[in-house]
């Protein structure tokens, strides 16, 4: 469906991330892309992918294709290593995207903050030369002397990536919202965090909204979040709310309650989740900071809806909120601050 979608309209390119993997994703039906490119590695679905990074830079490298070029970050060097090896089995080209600072005419506004976000812009700067170059005839500059065009000057600054380092401001509440699941971007998530609040002269009431799935573990996640010191800590599922009989969405069911059954049925699995995260966080917390002899309020909510119905009847004055550890949550979230503001 997707194939058919960008033929019908006709595109100019496409831009076809893999599902998972890369070594048996179903991507691979494409065989002569233009460019390959890898992002910053890390521990990810472990469970498909393997348990080192190694094992997961052999999967991700199973995008490349023989003579097509491919392109990446700087990576740790266990990972860097198996790249090129496999690089060399697939008989293809593979290079590091040169930082931000190589071109004549850094520094240059990107809209996406956060030190990580060079890093990807780095990347998907190479991988358009490579297109341009391909499709266009334009010239390869690999030591890139010259510096970057309007173009892709106005494309850096006015990029919009919704649920990555993203602030939305409400009546009620700041929330800081970034979809970080594994521990190098949760501890990129936590440096932007810190980062934003200290630009903003923000001190007042600080509150955490957590999850992460079943195949993660939150003590791990949590770990760099313990220095940010919050005032109340909300566990949450990622479910936006709970369907009533009443709800379209079930109306149009064969049996009007499916929704709910399985809304509830969706809650009653994720209790247990929410338990494992509130015990990985008193434990982190009494450990890891010193001469603390109080923990943040800690709460649990089944539903996204009934942890913003929470925020917004806080007492205090206007508290920044932090939203990560999955990007189900923070879909959730951003949905219903969306619903919430243009009912506004």
């Amino acid at each position: 469906m997707m194939f058919y979608v960008f033929v019908h309209e006709q595109i100019d390119v496409a831009i076809v991330e893999v599902g998972i993997g890369g070594e048996h994703d179903c991507t691979n039906v494409i065989k002569t892309p233009i460019v390959c490119g890898i992002t910053s590695l890390g521990l990810d679905h472990v469970k498909l992918l393997g348990n080192t990074i190694e094992q997961i830079a052999w999967q991700k490298a199973g995008i490349f294709k023989p003579d097509v070029p491919a392109v990446t970050v700087p990576q740790v060097s266990e990972a860097m290593r198996v790249l090129n090896e496999r690089a060399e089995e697939r008989h293809c080209s593979l290079e590091i995207a040169p930082p931000l600072n190589h071109y004549p005419n850094y520094p240059f506004q990107l809209s996406l903050a956060g030190d990580v976000q060079e890093i990807n812009a780095s990347l998907a700067i190479e991988l358009v030369f490579h297109w341009l170059h391909a499709r266009e005839g334009q010239s390869y500059d690999k030591l890139r002397t010259a510096p970057l065009n309007e173009k892709i000057l106005q494309g850096l600054a006015t990029c919009r990536w919704s649920g990555r380092n993203e602030i939305v401001d409400t009546p009620s509440a700041t929330y800081y919202v970034d979809g970080a699941h594994t521990i190098e971007s949760i501890e990129q998530c936590k440096n932007w965090f810190t980062n934003s609040l200290s630009k903003q002269n923000k001190s007042e009431r600080l509150i955490l909204l957590f999850y992460c799935s079943n195949d993660r573990q939150p003590d791990v996640l949590l770990q760099p979040l313990m220095k940010c010191k919050f005032d109340s800590v909300a566990f949450c599922s990622p479910i936006t709310s709970l369907p009533t009989i009443n709800d379209k969405n079930s109306q149009t069911d064969t049996k009007p309650g499916n929704d709910q059954w399985r809304a509830t049925a969706n809650i009653v699995s994720e209790i247990g989740r929410l338990s494992l995260h509130v015990a990985a966080f008193e434990k982190l917390w009494l450990s890891t900071i010193e001469n603390q002899t109080t923990i943040p309020s800690i709460h649990c909510f089944h539903t996204v809806s009934q942890a913003i119905a929470w925020i917004d009847d806080s007492k205090s004055s206007k508290p920044s909120v932090l939203v990560t550890g999955s990007l189900y949550l923070v879909g959730a979230v951003l949905k219903l601050l969306d619903k919430n503001d243009s009912n506004m």
